[in-house]
């Protein structure tokens, strides 16, 4: 078979390990899936040369063409095993958060709501703690000119919706004082939080290369991401719909 167009792609989330390339995360159905791939295993050599670093792996895994196989030497428990892996097209960012969050567990989070005034105390808001309730997660920032239209939806949303357990969470990483001042100027009525370095950011981004704002999370009663999406516009839409479905399949 002839190698195609496109940026190779193996379908893992890595890391430095101790012997080789940690996979952090196996995609549903991608080239290391298919060769029986686990989360944990290394990656210590590619058609029989070493490889120590994840920086590293990716370079290499660049320099094949997408449909190529290749050999890949790893570790599992203390058991060297090689197996071959036939390279495939990466995702574009959508489909890319779509294989890593739509229908799994939501990242556990911890962000802290922004008080309604200067001199108040900042809450801690958990994945953990809003169990049981359907979830809209907004990350979003002052200074995006498509978060705007997303601010009076989600605000007839919680306002609607609020009483059957619907939470809407806008965060960034931004200061409280910044996200008051955004709160009173977009009269926003959902709770706004402040996520501190980003951690929650990265938790739910893991692996999309694309830093698009907004991007909006439905995450159900059970904990579970119904939708994902990166950017406003029609994803608006679709989150209005999953939170809606998610909140009748709650129903009593």
């Amino acid at each position: 078979m002839e190698p195609e167009d496109g940026s190779p792609w193996l379908g893992v989330g890595i890391a430095d390990g101790a012997h080789g390339v940690r996979l952090t995360l196996v995609v549903k159905g991608t080239p290391a899936a298919k060769a029986g791939l686990k989360v944990d295993d290394e990656i210590v050599a590619i058609e029989k040369k070493p490889v120590a670093l994840a920086e590293e792996l990716q370079e290499r895994i660049s320099g094949f063409k997408v449909g190529q196989r290749i050999k890949l030497d790893v570790l599992r428990r203390g058991r060297r095993f090689t197996v071959n892996a036939r390279l495939a097209q990466k995702l574009d960012p959508q489909e890319e958060l779509d294989s890593r969050r739509l229908d799994k567990p939501a990242p556990a989070f911890e962000v802290l709501a922004v008080p309604d005034t200067a001199d108040g105390k900042s809450q801690s808001v958990t994945l953990a703690g809003l169990r049981g309730k359907v979830v809209v997660v907004e990350f979003m920032a002052t200074w995006c000119g498509p978060c705007k239209a997303t601010y009076p939806v989600f605000n007839e949303l919680q306002a609607k919706r609020k009483a059957d357990g619907l939470v809407v969470l806008g965060v960034s990483e931004e200061s409280d004082a910044t996200l008051r001042a955004l709160a009173a100027q977009e009269k926003i009525g959902f709770t706004l939080a402040r996520d501190v370095g980003a951690v929650v950011y990265l938790a739910f981004h893991e692996g999309v290369p694309a830093h698009i704002t907004p991007s909006i999370f439905v995450i159900d009663r059970q904990g579970v991401v119904r939708f994902a999406g990166l950017g406003a516009g029609p994803n608006l839409d679709h989150a209005i719909f999953a939170a809606e479905r998610a909140l009748g399949d709650g129903a009593d």
